[in-house]
């Protein structure tokens, strides 16, 4: 069983996905690393599409370096992978207030 990622950025004049590439192939089980270039700094956010998961969807200062984990049974197919640059937490809103 093979799956192909699709890196996307929301907003991608601020930010790109520099691995993996369009098109790159994984199995279930493997563990991937995506690495984000975001020049202008600030808190990047990544995320999957399906049960792809990291513990670390948030990181507040580079290097923007996520690793996400493909589930042992996923369906094939072709699964997207977003990242998006904030000022500040774009998961401020679900963090609990003091």
């Amino acid at each position: 069983m093979l799956l192909a990622l699709a890196p996307h950025v929301v907003n991608a004049a601020d930010i790109s996905i520099t691995s993996p590439v369009d098109g790159s192939i994984y199995h279930p089980g493997d563990t991937i690393t995506v690495n984000v270039d975001a020049p202008n700094g600030g808190m990047v956010m990544f995320l999957a599409q399906g049960n792809i998961h990291t513990d670390t969807p948030v990181l507040d200062q580079g290097p923007y370096i996520f690793t996400a984990a493909i589930p042992q049974f996923i369906a094939a197919g072709t699964y997207v992978l977003s990242a998006t640059a904030h000022k500040t937490n774009p998961l401020q809103e679900f963090l609990p207030q003091a």
